[in-house]
């Protein structure tokens, strides 16, 4: 910690812990013994240390000292490292350090810059001086006002030389009349956001245009050429299309695959094909399956006694030990995957015994016993 030469209201900080363990924080200590030594001087006992203990509660343990001794540096030196030793009878010992500085301009005076003048400034002496320092124009050289500048020639008006003559009666003119003109162009084609029918866009055709970049607003009425390729999305393609050059009609349900004929899948085989499997599910075997069902119990962890041998759970209803031979597998979360046959089940909390898993499950993981 940095402090300037001869300031007196700072605090560090230190920890105290106990003397015998070096880690339980001690609270509630006083009768501190401090010794300060700065620049390689005697240690020297503080007089009337001042140390404070920050917070019992949110801060166990934490002290303050006030450092109010011996804070000047000496004539001649920039900087000095001061030490402080902090010790008490049931705290371990605790060293500080801090580095004492010569500040440029000595706290708490003012340097003054005046338009009244100083008939003479002593400036050895800047960095800690002991009156205000006037300044003015006779202390300091100001510069004239520029009335010229050779080789430049003062311009006037919206023109100049390096823009050449306008066309019109001046440059801002020639700027309006061309944002008449862009304007116009904008409504023209179309580009200015607006939707507009093909039928008031008289004397255009994209029929021959090339070099077109991305075209983002809508475009109606007919398109004709080719078109070389067409990146991102497609929104939507009203009316019809007459032809698209390349393109091989599709029928039927069967679509080339990219190796060839062998490729060939009939979607409507793969479906009667399933068609025949749930066909053969009789009236007896939904029953039987339902049945199968019934007997399946589902469940989730909830916070309370969590192990790899307990769990309690959601389920109600069940009395004691009447899960016992059952088994129970975890369907998501932290213990998903793992299972176990049950042991015991108690009617309070739900809570379910069963043999050691791997992992402990949490709240919110689910379960099902079968």
């Amino acid at each position: 910690m940095r402090i300037a030469s001869g300031v007196t209201d700072q605090y560090i900080y230190f920890v105290a812990v106990d003397s015998t363990d070096l880690k339980t924080r001690e609270t509630g200590l006083t009768t501190f013994t401090v010794y300060r030594s700065r620049n390689g001087g005697v240690a020297t006992a503080m007089t009337t240390p001042t140390i404070n203990e920050t917070d019992t509660t949110n801060m166990p343990g934490v002290y303050e000292l006030l450092l109010d001794e011996d804070m000047t540096i000496d004539a001649g030196d920039e900087t000095q490292e001061m030490v402080f030793h902090i010790t008490q009878a049931l705290m371990a010992p605790v060293t500080r350090t801090i580095e004492l500085y010569r500040p440029k301009i000595t706290a708490g005076n003012t340097l003054d810059v005046t338009a009244t003048g100083a008939a003479g400034i002593d400036w050895g002496n800047v960095e800690n001086p002991t009156t205000a320092v006037d300044l003015s124009a006779t202390d300091i050289q100001l510069c004239d006002t520029v009335t010229t500048l050779t080789g430049h020639t003062a311009q006037t008006g919206d023109n100049y030389a390096r823009l050449g003559a306008p066309a019109g009666a001046s440059v801002s003119a020639d700027i309006a009349a061309a944002k008449v003109d862009t304007a116009a162009i904008l409504a023209d084609t179309g580009t200015d956001g607006v939707v507009v029918a093909a039928a008031s866009k008289t004397g255009y055709s994209l029929t021959a245009t090339t070099g077109l970049g991305n075209q983002t607003a809508n475009i109606t009425g007919n398109l004709s050429g080719s078109v070389g390729s067409v990146t991102g999305a497609v929104g939507s393609v009203t009316g019809s299309v007459g032809s698209v050059t390349g393109h091989t009609n599709q029928t039927g349900d069967t679509y080339a695959l990219a190796n060839g004929a062998a490729g060939f899948v009939a979607i409507d085989t793969v479906v009667d094909a399933i068609k025949v499997i749930t066909d053969a599910l009789t009236s007896a075997g939904a029953a039987n399956l339902a049945l199968s069902a019934a007997g399946i119990i589902g469940g989730t962890v909830q916070a309370g006694t969590l192990s790899t041998t307990q769990a309690t759970t959601d389920l109600t209803g069940y009395l004691a030990s009447e899960l016992i031979g059952r088994t129970i597998i975890f369907t998501g979360g932290t213990a998903n995957g793992q299972a176990s046959d049950i042991t015991a089940n108690a009617v309070a909390g739900g809570l379910l015994t069963f043999t050691a898993i791997t992992t402990a499950p949490v709240a919110s993981d689910t379960f099902v016993i079968v």
